[in-house]
């Protein structure tokens, strides 16, 4: 009994070693003739343009928040007086 259970694993990891070297040189022949959808360097490009225009954008709301609780306080000082 253990040595069936034994002879299935071996099986069934053969398989998906040869599933995935089979993937392994699909991928390199198609992109011999296909260009790749992506690069490492455009992802840096877009992620570091991401970040950027997120950081401006949380910049603007943070500084309009703080022009706004300003002029709040401001009106509340002088219903006060």
């Amino acid at each position: 009994m253990p040595i069936k259970l034994l002879r299935w694993v071996a099986n069934k990891l053969l398989i998906v070693l040869i599933i995935m070297l089979l993937l392994s040189v699909v991928m390199v022949v198609l992109f011999r003739w296909v260009n790749p959808p992506t690069s490492a360097i455009m992802l840096q490009h877009w992620i570091s343009a991401a970040t950027k225009y997120l950081t401006k954008s949380i910049q603007k709301r943070t500084n309009l928040a703080l022009i706004y609780s300003h002029r709040q306080r401001k009106s509340h000082d002088e219903t006060m007086v």
